[in-house]
């Protein structure tokens, strides 16, 4: 809602090649997108992170993830998603820029691609076990509820293996582009670069668009939080 249209408007003006435009609105635009990415990322690493818990250590999970803890880590990536991208005020040289940049995409991108990626792969392996060990014919009602949990600690690790696979779709490729650019050309920028780049950042900002959606599809719980947030949604 944010970045989003923003881009858009940049990007059928043309002024992301503009000098005056970089000087001027460059470092505000720079600010969002990269206050945007760190939002996301870092909150789609909680939700991997939680379910791990969740299903990798079912008993211990309200141990280890009290309400306390998971507000103060909501605020705590809230806080940094507002905070980090201010250092783009502070650097003016382009090739200091470049570095900057390349910070960014370690930090944004491939710190929390790598954590999501094992947790996904561990919780998918977990499910897949828990739900190959359920016996079906038993009646007894302590089993049911195992039963019942397992399925649905399965279908979340579906969930949560989708999503991965959309964020990887998603931002791999401007991963990708920002080490190719910065070790090619040294931080330089040309005509090439932004052709490409507004490629990469379509992709890219699409997964924002995308998740909301997949959690509601396969997410009861989400889709009723999300339904009581915004009333003009109807329940199913």
């Amino acid at each position: 809602l944010v970045i989003d249209p923003v881009w858009i408007v940049i990007r059928f003006l043309g002024y992301h090649s503009n000098k005056t435009y970089i000087e001027t609105y460059g470092r505000s635009i720079d600010y969002l997108w990269i206050h945007t990415t760190v939002a996301t990322t870092f909150n789609l690493c909680c939700v991997s992170l939680d379910r791990y818990v969740a299903i990798i250590h079912p008993l211990r999970y309200h141990d280890f993830l009290t309400n306390r803890r998971c507000y103060l880590l909501i605020a705590s990536i809230w806080f940094m998603s507002l905070v980090s991208p201010c250092s783009r005020f502070m650097v003016q040289d382009i090739t200091a820029l470049s570095t900057l940049y390349l910070s960014f995409t370690v930090m944004t991108i491939l710190f929390p691609m790598s954590i999501i990626v094992f947790c996904s792969l561990r919780i998918l392996k977990a499910a897949l076990a828990h739900n190959n060990s359920i016996n079906p014919t038993s009646s007894c009602e302590q089993n049911q509820y195992v039963i019942r949990r397992t399925k649905k600690n399965y279908k979340a690790a579906k969930t949560v293996c989708i999503i991965v696979g959309l964020f990887v779709v998603s931002w791999l490729p401007s991963l990708i582009t920002g080490f190719v650019h910065y070790f090619n050309t040294k931080g330089s920028h040309n005509e090439n670069y932004y052709t490409v780049w507004t490629f990469v950042e379509t992709t890219a900002f699409t997964s924002s668009a995308i998740n909301p959606w997949v959690y509601c599809l396969r997410n009861d719980e989400f889709y009723e939080a999300l339904s009581r947030t915004f009333r003009f949604l109807k329940k199913r």
